[in-house]
């Protein structure tokens, strides 16, 4: 049980004590992220009540450290967070010589979603198609914007179907230590490309070498990381294993393309070009190649434009 059962198990237990009370195995999500916002004594009135928990356990490995500082003598373990199988069964990744405008999914209902640096990164750059999964205030914001679209998150086979119509899904969060795992593992199952932003829960599943990190509210990392996760064929997996040094000389280059006037056609016809004769040789050595062809051929276009 999380945090608004086990806390109410608890305090009628200590209301009605007996000598054999039940263990209460102590999950928590939220709680610690929101801390040093609540008051003193509902501070103290806490650590009372989970004192009495037989075991804390906690999902995110930025939450097990934490945990265990507050509550020295009690007994915290990480317990890794799971999806229905049945729900979101693995596929594998679709690598599409596929042209257009990128597909990007996102999706995510806690109050650590970034929704305004998705916005801010994505809205009304019709270089992107994106649909998102949310209710509320924010939903009513994405109408402003063109290139969005919003689907009920309500809609289980909506999801799944987004997942994979999508090129890739963005987990845009606020610092945290808790939020994404759910997106970032559905996703994964999926078989989708992950853009994520580096707090919360996901690094505990997913590496560096497994999804693309970017920091939080940064809307133009965010950009710059999808166009060039977007610039190879569509799903391509290899993409979450670039180099971080090299996706940003990509991301660079392609904004310098993009600024030349190329079409996103044409932009991408350059980048399938230069990932289909980079494809020997380490990654680093591959994105090296794959820059300096994509470099080439701006200025081969530039020549031929004057």
């Amino acid at each position: 049980m999380s945090e608004r059962e086990y806390l109410a198990a608890l305090f009628l237990m200590a209301l009605a004590p007996k000598k054999k009370s039940p263990k209460v195995l102590a999950l928590t999500i939220w709680l610690f992220d929101r801390w040093e916002k609540l008051s003193t004594v509902r501070k103290a009135f806490y650590r009372w009540l989970i004192a009495r928990a037989a075991v804390l356990t906690v999902h995110s490995k930025s939450y097990l450290g934490l945990v265990q500082s507050m509550f020295s003598e009690a007994d915290v373990r990480l317990t890794y967070f799971g999806i229905s199988a049945d729900s979101f069964p693995l596929a594998q990744p679709i690598a599409e010589n596929r042209t257009g405008k990128l597909r990007i999914f996102s999706a995510g209902n806690d109050q650590s979603r970034d929704w305004g640096t998705l916005f801010e990164a994505l809205g009304g750059d019709e270089r992107f198609e994106v649909v998102v999964a949310i209710r509320g205030i924010e939903a009513k914001q994405v109408r402003r914007f063109s290139n969005f679209t919003v689907l009920d998150p309500a809609n289980i086979a909506g999801f799944r179907a987004s997942y994979s119509w999508a090129d890739f899904t963005v987990i845009p969060m606020k610092p945290n230590r808790y939020s994404g795992i759910t997106v970032a593992l559905e996703a994964t199952a999926s078989g989708s490309t992950l853009i994520c932003s580096d707090t919360g829960g996901v690094p505990t599943y997913l590496s560096h070498d497994e999804a693309i990190f970017v920091p939080p509210g940064d809307p133009v990392a965010l950009r710059n990381a999808a166009l060039a996760v977007g610039a190879g064929p569509r799903g391509h997996v290899d993409w979450a294993k670039v180099p971080a040094d090299v996706l940003e000389i990509i991301s660079e280059l392609l904004e310098a393309a993009a600024s030349l006037g190329w079409s996103t056609d044409t932009l991408t016809k350059e980048v399938l070009k230069a990932h289909e004769r980079t494809q020997q040789g380490t990654p680093a050595g591959r994105f090296a190649a794959f820059a300096n062809h994509l470099m080439n051929a701006a200025e081969t276009r530039t020549a031929q434009a004057a």
